[in-house]
């Protein structure tokens, strides 16, 4: 999923269309949570899921959230491959709040 994302940047840079980037998003979180297999995490990602999908648009027009949002997602999946649940922990909590926390640019 990682090399989808990766792709679609790289195929289409600076298009200001993030329709297959942010679909890309949402199946990577997707299947972390399915991976997971928790129920408290999967009822919390599907509350989640709407804010994400509301915000991951503006988000990703601020310079450099693209770039952002593949390295988290890697180090979260490096962390969890690693056995580092607690770094891996702050990566998604970081990562999840980070289109409340962004500021869309000027037009």
């Amino acid at each position: 999923m990682l090399d989808l994302q990766y792709k679609t940047i790289e195929d289409h840079p600076d298009n200001g269309n993030y329709e297959d980037f942010i679909s890309y998003d949402h199946q990577f979180h997707l299947l972390l949570v399915k991976y997971i297999n928790n129920d408290e995490v999967n009822h919390i990602f599907q509350r989640l899921m709407y804010l994400i999908k509301l915000t991951s648009q503006s988000a990703l027009e601020v310079d450099g959230r693209i770039t952002g949002t593949l390295d988290e997602h890697k180090k979260y999946f490096d962390y969890l491959k690693a056995g580092n649940g607690d770094k891996a922990y702050n990566i998604l909590i970081d990562h999840l709040m980070m289109p409340l926390n962004v500021v869309k640019p000027e037009k």
